[in-house]
């Protein structure tokens, strides 16, 4: 977790970057951040939530994304890893959603476990496609 002002700092290097007009991202500790973005930057926020339903709509989106061609790696080493570390979980009714290899987080090894680069990617993806069927429309970036 990073504190309030670094969030913020690190909002408004990508913003100077590349202008930002909306954020995804799932509201679960991060309501003072939401509220700043949409108050004081003038930033839509999209809330997606990381439950089983938009998690498998997510992975779906994504994984169609990436056979059909139109999302490529650019080659960033955390996304990198953080897909490595994901595992596809298992869900009712044939779905899949993209999960921790483990849920302790009392393993030795927790840099095997995150995955959040992951799963901002799909969210991220999934609303693009929802809202412009084109993610480079979208211009959204997500904060876990």
């Amino acid at each position: 977790m990073l504190a309030p002002q670094e969030l913020k700092d690190a909002f408004d290097a990508v913003n100077a970057r590349n202008p930002v007009r909306r954020v995804v991202l799932d509201r679960e500790k991060a309501e003072e951040f939401a509220a700043w973005l949409e108050d004081e930057r003038g930033v839509e926020v999209v809330i997606r939530g990381k439950t089983s339903e938009p998690a498998s709509q997510d992975y779906e989106a994504f994984m169609e994304g990436l056979r059909e061609g139109p999302l490529k790696h650019t080659g960033d080493p955390t996304l990198r890893r953080h897909a490595l570390n994901a595992i596809a979980r298992k869900l009712p009714n044939d779905r899949r959603r993209f999960d921790r290899p483990s849920s302790s987080r009392s393993t030795s090894r927790q840099d095997v476990r995150v995955i959040d680069a992951l799963d901002a990617a799909a969210m991220v993806h999934y609303v693009a496609l929802a809202n412009y069927r084109s993610p480079a429309q979208s211009r959204a970036v997500a904060f876990l």
